[in-house]
């Protein structure tokens, strides 16, 4: 994938989830999949993704970009659209 720049020099990601906030978040960042434009519902009896969001929440940022990755490429490769979670108490949802 070639990297695209807007028009003040800042490097463009091709996810919302890009980190610009350090040169390793952006390193981070650049093993996000390319959006697939899928919906995610929360649903009763979905996949759970509670492992996932464990080593999310509360990480600090390199970690949190990994752990997104690693959701993102699981529920792709699996064709996963319907998902269920807890929330963690005092956890930021995402």
């Amino acid at each position: 994938m070639g990297l695209s720049f807007d028009g003040n020099g800042r490097y463009v990601g091709w996810s919302n989830l890009f980190d610009y906030s350090s040169l390793e978040t952006i390193k981070a960042s650049e093993y996000l999949p390319i959006p697939k434009k899928k919906v995610y519902e929360v649903v009763t009896g979905g996949f759970n993704i509670d492992l996932f969001v464990m080593k999310i929440v509360g990480s600090d940022p390199v970690a949190k970009i990994e752990g997104y990755v690693e959701l993102l490429n699981y529920l792709n490769s699996n064709n996963i659209t319907e998902i269920t979670y807890s929330i963690p108490e005092g956890a930021e949802v995402v």
